[in-house]
């Protein structure tokens, strides 16, 4: 599906505008359809989240054994937003600037493979 530019917009402000409580009896799918970065969370532990993920979080976690209350504070570690001074002279940088850091961080995975 292609979303146009002012619908693409509204999905992510819904996305991370609305608030949203990670409860233990928040389905899985509720979850990650707030914030698609949970989803690695719930990978490492081996939870689905696209169709069978229609299981409350407190299920999934004690179908997994999973202890609740871990699990919540990860995802919420997970969906942090940080924020930025508005002072960074990002305009000054050079466009090489973050080159050699991606390039290590890809040379490092490459090396886990």
């Amino acid at each position: 599906m292609i979303l146009s530019g002012v619908a693409y917009c509204k999905r992510v402000e819904s996305m991370f505008l609305k608030s949203f409580e990670i409860t233990p009896q928040a389905l899985i799918t509720e979850i990650v359809a707030h914030d698609y970065r949970t989803s690695d969370v719930f990978r490492k532990y081996g939870i689905g989240f696209c169709c069978g993920g229609k299981w409350p979080l407190e299920t999934a976690c004690m179908l997994k054994g999973i202890k609740t209350e871990e699990l919540i504070k990860e995802l919420k570690q997970a969906t942090r937003s940080m924020q930025l001074p508005a002072n960074i002279p990002f305009g000054e940088w050079r466009i090489e600037f973050p080159a050699p850091y991606y390039e290590s961080k890809l040379d490092i995975m490459e090396f886990k493979r």
